[in-house]
């Protein structure tokens, strides 16, 4: 529907200022990108940026969170026979086809980086504690945060290194370990 905020129009200009964030991004520094550099790579006009967000930071901020609940959605859809694989699997898989977002999240705004840990928290214990009843609560919030920051760890890693490994792989090398 013509005027609609959410139209596929709408939604594919959107997509394409994201599009020109994320390209600007493996350009250069975060902090130097322009909204006239984003219009230029995405050919639109300011007016055309504007109407869909406040400034870079804004687009940035929209895609962390589209991102985040990407990942939202994976934890709380999953009911696999083996959740914590499938788990995994799906979102080294979101990392893979966000990468740009997640390397900006993991290294550049830890702000947002703390805000949806902290939020996830509850589902992590909900899909991967339930396996260990006996830790006490002392116990689960140790386990949470090892785990969490190892694969959080894994994932900078990888980043960094290319992302050559598949996600299969990376949850392969997990089971091993654990």
């Amino acid at each position: 529907m013509v005027g609609t905020k959410n139209n596929r129009r709408a939604q594919q200009t959107r997509q394409n200022i994201q599009d020109a964030l994320i390209h600007l991004m493996s350009e250069k520094k975060f902090n130097s990108i322009s909204v006239t550099d984003i219009c230029k790579i995405a050919d639109i006009n300011r007016g055309t940026f504007y109407a869909h967000f406040v400034d870079v930071a804004d687009c940035m901020h929209y895609m962390e969170k589209e991102t985040a609940n990407k990942l939202f959605d994976i934890l709380k859809n999953d009911k696999q026979s083996d959740p914590v694989e499938v788990l995994l699997e799906a979102i080294f898989e979101l990392v893979k086809k966000n990468n740009k977002v997640f390397n900006y999240i993991l290294s550049d705004d830890q702000d947002f980086l703390l805000n949806t840990l902290s939020t996830t928290k509850q589902n992590f214990f909900e899909q991967l504690v339930p396996k260990h009843d006996d830790l006490s609560d002392s116990e689960r919030q140790f386990f949470y945060e090892y785990t969490l920051n190892g694969i959080v760890g894994m994932i900078r890693h990888w980043i960094k290194n290319g992302m050559r490994e598949s996600p299969k792989t990376l949850v392969t090398y997990l089971d091993k370990w654990c």
